[in-house]
């Protein structure tokens, strides 16, 4: 007969413990009677063999004394302490259940979300010369 192998301690706190910088997004929604909440998300990517990215979003809750970003939009935090659980919701009388990521402890890295602007299809010639140099810079 074969033995079992050792879980390591590592792997029995994988996903009791996440911890480092995440990027979340939040999206501003009003619920049922008039109040604005934010649903947050979070999402993990990989490229494909057609070049293409397969992506996966997680909701994100955040815990009751854990530091939620107080605007929506993308930021980025740096979680002490987060877990994986659990969520069921009912969906044309079906129900579904997702991962979700409970954020326990973190600071928010940015005090402010990103301000969503318009490009503009005119750009100098400095821009220009910016962009392709940029080009350059890409890690892949």
């Amino acid at each position: 007969m074969a033995k079992k192998a050792k879980r390591s301690e590592r792997a029995k706190d994988t996903w009791n413990n996440i911890s480092g910088i995440m990027t979340v997004y939040g999206n501003t929604f009003e619920d049922r009677k008039g109040r604005d909440y934010i649903s947050w998300s979070a999402t993990v990517g990989k490229k494909n063999d057609d070049d293409e990215y397969d992506n996966y979003y997680f909701r994100v809750r955040f815990a009751k004394d854990a530091n939620a970003p107080e605007t929506d939009g993308l930021h980025q935090i740096d979680v002490q302490s987060a877990f994986i659980s659990l969520e069921t919701y009912t969906k044309k009388k079906q129900e579904i259940t997702v991962p979700v990521i409970v954020i326990v402890e973190d600071e928010v890295l940015d005090d402010e979300a990103p301000k969503k602007t318009k490009k503009s299809s005119k750009k100098s010639k400095d821009e220009d010369e910016e962009d392709e140099d940029d080009e350059d810079d890409l890690p892949f």
